[in-house]
Parts: C-alpha cells; sequence; structure tokens
C-alpha cells in the first residue's frame, strides 16, 4: 500500500494557488520536517485534501525526498480538487499546507497475541585476554588516542557540508550537487551561495531563496528587478507586504515586465508621489504602466 499523506489547507484560495503551482512547474513541495526517507522516485502517494470541512483526494507521485525540508511531488490526478476551489480566488502568496502521515486505524481486538519466542541458549564466552599494555595505553594507530591517525566511526568532517564552502570550491561542484543539496545552499547559504543559486539555469531553487534568515531587502530588491526569476517567486514578493515598503524592491517590481498590470495596481500604492512621479517619465516602465501611474497620480492631487 502507498503512502497517504493528509494536507490541511487554511484556505480554498492557498489550495488553488498550489494547484496552478503544480501545475505550472511540474513539481510541488510538500514541506514536512521529517519526511519519510524509504520513498522510492516515483512511488505513488495518497493525497487526502482538508480545506475547514471540505474534503478530496489527490494523486500524486514521489519525485524526490529533501530531508528536513519535504517532499517533491508530482500531482497526477486533481479533478476533485479543482472542483472544490472552482470559484475560489487564487491566493498571493499562498500559505503552505500542514503535512502529515495518515495512518490507518488499527483493529486491535482482532489482532492475534503474539506467541512467546523461546529464550537463546547461552553459549560459553572467549576466554578473558591478558590486560593492556603500555603499547596499547600510548595508543595504536587505529585507537584515535595518543599517535593514532583514523577517526572514530561516525565523525563528521567539518566542512563537508556544501553551505561551509568557499565559492570557489561551491562553483567546482555545484554540477555534481543532489538538488536536496542545492535546497539546502539556498534555503541556509551565506550571500555569494545566494547569487550562484539565482545565476544558475534551475528556477525551482529560487523560491527557497525566500526562506533563507540572512537574505536582505537589497537582495529581494535585485531579485524583483530580474526577468528570469521563477514567476512564482515575483508573485510571493509582490505579494509580501513587509518587502514591498522598502521602496527598492516596489519600484523594482514596478519596472519588471513579467508581473501583469493587475499585480502593478496593488503595488503602486506603496510608491510615494515622487517617485511615481518620476517612474512615469521613465523608459523603464512600460507604456500601459505609465497609464496606470498617471491615472492614480491624477486621483491624489
Amino acid at each position: 500500500m502507498g503512502l497517504t499523506l493528509e494536507l490541511r489547507y487554511p484556505s480554498a484560495a492557498d489550495l488553488r494557488a498550489h494547484l496552478f503551482e503544480g501545475s505550472e512547474r511540474g513539481a510541488l513541495l510538500l514541506p514536512m520536517s521529517d519526511p519519510p526517507g524509504e520513498l522510492e522516485q516515483y512511488a505513488p502517494v495518497t493525497l487526502e485534501v482538508l480545506v475547514g470541512e471540505d474534503g478530496c483526494a489527490m494523486g500524486a507521485e514521489v519525485l524526490q525526498v529533501l530531508p528536513g525540508n519535504g517532499l517533491v511531488v508530482r500531482l497526477t490526478d486533481v479533478q476533485e480538487a479543482e472542483a472544490m476551489v472552482d470559484s475560489a480566488p487564487m491566493a498571493e502568496p499562498a500559505l503552505p499546507p500542514e503535512v502529515r502521515i495518515s495512518l490507518p486505524e488499527l483493529d486491535l481486538s482482532a489482532a492475534p497475541e503474539p506467541e512467546p519466542e523461546p529464550e537463546p541458549e547461552l553459549e560459553p564466552g572467549p576466554e578473558p585476554g591478558p590486560e593492556p599494555g603500555p603499547e596499547s595505553e600510548s595508543g595504536s594507530p587505529d585507537s584515535g588516542v595518543g599517535g593514532g591517525t583514523k577517526p572514530r566511526g561516525g565523525a563528521k568532517i567539518v566542512g563537508s557540508s556544501p553551505i561551509s564552502w568557499s565559492l570557489e570550491q561551491l562553483q567546482a561542484s555545484w554540477d555534481q550537487l543532489t538538488f536536496a543539496e542545492k535546497v539546502r545552499v539556498a534555503r541556509h547559504g551565506k550571500r555569494p551561495a545566494r547569487m550562484l543559486v539565482l545565476k544558475g539555469l534551475d528556477k525551482t531553487l529560487h523560491v527557497h531563496i525566500l526562506h533563507n534568515p540572512g537574505v536582505t531587502p537589497e537582495e529581494i530588491a535585485m531579485m524583483a528587478a530580474m526577468t528570469s526569476l521563477d514567476p512564482t517567486v515575483l508573485r510571493r514578493i509582490a505579494g509580501d507586504v513587509s518587502w514591498l515598503r522598502h521602496s527598492n524592491v516596489a519600484r523594482n517590481l514596478i519596472c519588471n515586465p513579467k508581473l501583469t498590470t493587475p499585480q502593478i495596481t496593488k503595488i503602486l500604492n506603496y510608491v510615494g508621489r515622487d517617485e511615481l512621479s518620476r517612474l512615469a517619465r521613465t523608459g523603464k516602465v512600460r507604456q500601459a504602466v505609465k497609464q496606470l501611474i498617471v491615472k492614480k497620480l491624477d486621483r491624489t492631487r
């Protein structure tokens, strides 16, 4: 029997946004702090979706297990979910679902009592050896003590994580990293590592930079100006009020041709009148957006 996950969404709008993200990108990240690591690629998964008191089921298959982050899945059957959110708006940004493993209830009354296992017969142990001499006290090559050089089993080598690598080492080894390692670099790496992720070809990594605790408003402003950024990430930046309060972020979003005019209309509320006047005269803004700016300036006279 395949894995069954319970996905509890805050609203139908969040579910609709995630369905759109899954169809647009071909994959969806289900956040889990401790995902099951024994899953094979393309293993079937049943998703039990809950929105308030409403529920439905979706089919999916596992693409990758990201330890500490969750499961990357491809949605294979979304008919019931699409019908449930047909009239709902699309959340921007979307809140992720609460994910947990759904375990079947067991009927313990019908379970047979286990038979007691026979006690194993004890075999005589080896004869005690001689007491350790001075040579073992000084440390053998395998002991890890004194003159020994062999590390103990399971010891963690400092600097083995890509997050702690230098930029040069990271650039040289980037193509050999797994997707999970690249995600950890995006989520926890320092600024040079984050810039490497943004310059790469894999746009699915961009969204993980937004979860990096070290990301700065200057970096968000730079991302807001990138026409090559994942459109999902642009929408999330445009929907985050805390970032829009930084004038550079709002201005760069207005100049970005990848954003729609309805999205830009909301962003104009976070830009001062003097800045709007400058944007109306610059060549960096599309004609349709200039018209929106002029209308707003006329209304606020």
